[in-house]
């Protein structure tokens, strides 16, 4: 007997996307969408941007920097800080560059750049407060002395990065902290030993991933037992802490 073939299948188009919308409404969907992408973009931090273009594997090469003059109030700032998120704009205004020579507020800023690994400066900076809050406003020889039932409490706080290696590593810091602190070494000291006490100085054009001296940092950091201290994290660190002054040409904090 003759074998009955199956019938062939037949194939049936896929829609293309977009068909039966006109070209003019397809075009605006598409310029939309990119301004949604300008707008994020350009109202992030700095931070976020080093770090993604390392995320998504960018080099350690320079990368160009532009320079903004708000309507509002006509001061010019570095591009990343010109947007409409004013505690973003403040931080560039009175904090971002400005060498610190605190050594409790350099390791909690150091502390805070190693949670937000991953994650925006932005998100970090809106969530400071609640921070300083559950790490006892970051007093290294209280954070210390955390044990397992505050990691568990810090790990139920919506209002920070609940995160329980950065948690711990945070506890781990502060006892290398202070064991520093125990030898007579400051942290200060160790912080700007590094560049000899002085400000390093960007061409205010372009913005390194990382630099030599980051790498050297951060090399040196873990060497001692710190955690989420790359090179990216340490100079974005450097940046915020104004061991190095990466204000744009134009803006009024260069």
């Amino acid at each position: 007997m003759a074998r009955c073939r199956p019938a062939a299948r037949r194939r049936v188009p896929r829609p293309v996307a977009g068909a039966g919308v006109p070209v003019a409404q397809r075009r605006g969907r598409r310029q939309h969408v990119a301004g949604r992408f300008r707008r994020r973009r350009n109202g992030c931090g700095l931070h976020e941007l080093l770090c993604a273009v390392a995320r998504h594997g960018g080099s350690s090469e320079a990368r160009r920097t532009v320079t903004r003059t708000p309507t509002s109030n006509g001061v010019a700032r570095c591009g990343w800080a010109d947007g409409d998120d004013a505690l973003m704009a403040r931080y560039h205004d009175e904090e971002w560059g400005v060498p610190q020579r605190d050594a409790r507020m350099l390791w909690e800023m150091l502390v805070l750049e190693g949670f937000r690994a991953g994650l925006s400066w932005r998100t970090i900076l809106h969530k400071r407060e609640a921070f300083r809050r559950g790490f006892a406003d970051f007093d290294p020889a209280k954070v210390a002395r955390f044990g397992p039932e505050k990691v568990d409490q810090l790990l139920a706080d919506p209002g920070i990065i609940r995160s329980r290696a950065k948690i711990e590593a945070t506890i781990a810091a502060a006892k290398i902290y202070c064991d520093m602190a125990a030898r007579g070494e400051d942290f200060a000291d160790f912080c700007w030993s590094f560049t000899g006490g002085k400000v390093l100085r960007g061409d205010g054009r372009t913005l390194p991933v990382s630099t030599p001296k980051s790498e050297e940092i951060s090399k040196e950091l873990k060497r001692r037992g710190f955690k989420f201290v790359g090179p990216v994290i340490v100079y974005a660190w450097m940046q915020a802490v104004g061991i190095v002054d990466d204000h744009a040409i134009g803006c009024f904090r260069r």
